[in-house]
């Protein structure tokens, strides 16, 4: 049985309700998107300019990175 988190389920929810409404079509959801993004006062994150630092999870071999500005 797979583990069913509350929050995931309504993240997936919206990610198929946003892509039925562009009809499943990549040009309409990316144009929504750039039009979104040009409203005022919209909130983009840019993650471009920042560092990271990446730590190794004992056992798992996966590689966690966090920006610095998070860590402080």
């Amino acid at each position: 049985m797979m583990y069913c988190d509350e929050i995931i389920a309504e993240v997936w929810r919206n990610r198929d309700a946003f892509t039925a409404r562009h009809h499943n079509n990549f040009n309409e959801m990316l144009a929504d998107l750039q039009k979104l993004q040009k409203r005022p006062n919209c909130k983009m994150v840019d993650r471009r300019g920042l560092t990271a630092v990446k730590t190794l999870i004992p056992g798992t071999g996966e590689i966690l990175a966090q920006s610095q500005n998070e860590l402080a």
